[in-house]
């Protein structure tokens, strides 16, 4: 969040024919859960609050709803985009 250089995109689908994905394999519990999100999550919501939300969620839909909500209501500025998984 507070990197000088973290408004810059280093990464991104579609602009390079060279692109390279990062891809990593992890082991998963069934009480795990999974968010991908955008930095108009993490820029209006601290990790314990999101770490709340996602815990407290019994679906990865209100967990998502939840986030939005949260995001929006703590400043919203920026895109918040959310998918999330239960395992």
């Amino acid at each position: 969040k507070n990197h000088p250089f973290a408004h810059i995109i280093s990464k991104s689908i579609g602009t390079n024919l060279d692109f390279k994905p990062e891809i990593n394999v992890f082991d998963r519990k069934p009480s795990d859960r999974f968010l991908l999100c955008s930095d108009g999550i993490n820029v209006h919501l601290e990790d314990p609050q999101i770490e709340i939300i996602v815990h407290d969620a019994t679906n990865p839909y209100e967990a998502v709803k939840n986030l939005i909500y949260a995001s929006l209501r703590g400043g919203g500025e920026d895109n918040i985009t959310a998918a999330c998984v239960f395992a």
